[in-house]
């Protein structure tokens, strides 16, 4: 039977408390109402949508009432010792998965690339039983970071590349001097995006692994409850692949997420065409929090770029869910995705919506994580509205 301890207590007003408590899984929230003597048990990723609070005794709270208790209750977690061990190995072990090498041996594959390396922030060709291997990166660089990655690169062929041996091509380039110089250069994209990841799995917050289930965050605290610490090397993690993925994408595409636009509209189609836009690609596909519910993915050109995404079966009163972009942007990302073979424009659709969610996600992290001392000293993530929202 799971055992649970109690790690922080804050009052909203005088009849709501919420408590934070731990067991032998992911943290959660204990909402105590002790007038209307109600309680609810509550996973942390249960406030990434902003939503009222209805306990009992006919008395609503809105986001903002509870947004500080929460707040407060993030900055008490954190300050713990064995807390912020846990989230530095936690941190390190992601970081190093955040760079591996994505390793190819046939030569077909450099302008082709197969779908299970796209997502990867560094690509490695390795042929059969050659010693040596070439490294490229897989992402734009912004004006400060570029001198500091392309003056390890030499060659044209397949591509400018890093020569190492090919033991060292195989491995995470996380270690490199150029990646540790990246982060120096340009924290907000290289440092805190995966700080408030790695902070919002361990308080179960949507991980992008498992929808509601945090599959990915209990594993790591039951790695952590059996053997007294994270040994990445003894304990299996649920969805960390689609975790890795994500981050890859929010990074690859930061540079441009900050121009895109969101909203909702009932028939969505209809809605843009009669703004002007019209249809491109069209296409299925899982992209919701869950990864469990189709969509039908539709691209449109106007005045500018629009991604509709329609829910297949959409429940009662859901609306369609739309990005607008500059269409400089999306021309960007698809040159970006065929210098290192990648030909279609589905996966630039689907890795874009992607991106920009988990951006959007994070903002939410920023505003509760910014009394913990950890995560002071960097520039917020995201701008506009909070929340997980799909």
């Amino acid at each position: 039977m799971e055992t649970s301890t109690i790690l922080n207590e804050v009052a909203v007003d005088d009849e709501l408390k919420l408590q934070l408590l731990a067991g032998e899984k992911t943290p959660w929230i204990v909402l105590l109402n002790d007038k209307a003597r109600k309680r609810r048990n509550v996973r942390l990723n249960w406030f990434e949508t902003a939503r009222p609070i209805h306990l009992g005794g006919g008395k609503e709270y809105d986001q903002a009432e509870v947004d500080k208790a929460l707040a407060e209750l993030m900055a008490a977690f954190f300050s713990s010792v064995s807390v912020q061990a846990l989230f530095w190995q936690a941190f390190r072990f992601l970081q190093k998965g955040l760079h591996q090498t994505a390793v190819i041996v046939d030569r077909s594959d450099c302008s082709l690339l197969p779908e299970s390396k796209r997502d990867y922030l560094w690509l490695a060709y390795v042929p059969h039983q050659s010693p040596h291997g070439l490294v490229r990166h897989t992402f734009p660089l912004g004006e400060t970071e570029r001198p500091l990655v392309e003056r390890f690169l030499s060659g044209d062929t397949p591509w400018p590349a890093l020569e190492l041996t090919a033991q060292e091509a195989r491995k995470s380039m996380a270690a490199f001097p150029f990646v540790r110089d990246l982060a120096q250069a340009d924290p907000v994209r290289w440092l805190r995006p995966l700080m408030l990841a790695v902070a919002g799995v361990l308080l179960g917050f949507q991980d992008g692994s498992a929808g509601l289930d945090c599959d990915f965050s209990d594993s790591i605290w039951q790695a952590y409850y059996g053997m007294g610490r994270l040994d990445p090397e003894k304990a299996h993690f649920f969805g960390l692949d689609v975790f890795l993925g994500e981050m890859r994408g929010l990074v690859r595409l930061w540079p441009y997420l900050g121009s895109v636009r969101y909203e909702r509209a009932f028939d969505g189609l209809l809605h843009l065409q009669e703004r002007g836009f019209s249809r491109r690609e069209r296409f299925n596909a899982l992209i919701d929090a869950s990864g469990r519910r189709q969509f039908v993915v539709t691209r449109l050109t106007g005045d500018e770029g629009a991604l509709l995404l329609s829910p297949l079966r959409p429940g009662p009163g859901e609306k369609d869910r739309i990005l607008f972009f500059p269409q400089a942007l999306y021309n960007e990302i698809s040159s970006l995705n065929k210098t290192i073979g990648i030909l279609d424009n589905d996966f630039a659709s689907l890795q874009l919506w992607r991106s920009w969610r988990r951006y959007r996600g994070q903002k939410r992290l920023d505003d509760l994580f910014g009394q913990v001392p950890l995560f002071r000293g960097m520039a917020p993530t995201a701008a506009g509205s909070s929340g997980k929202e799909e």
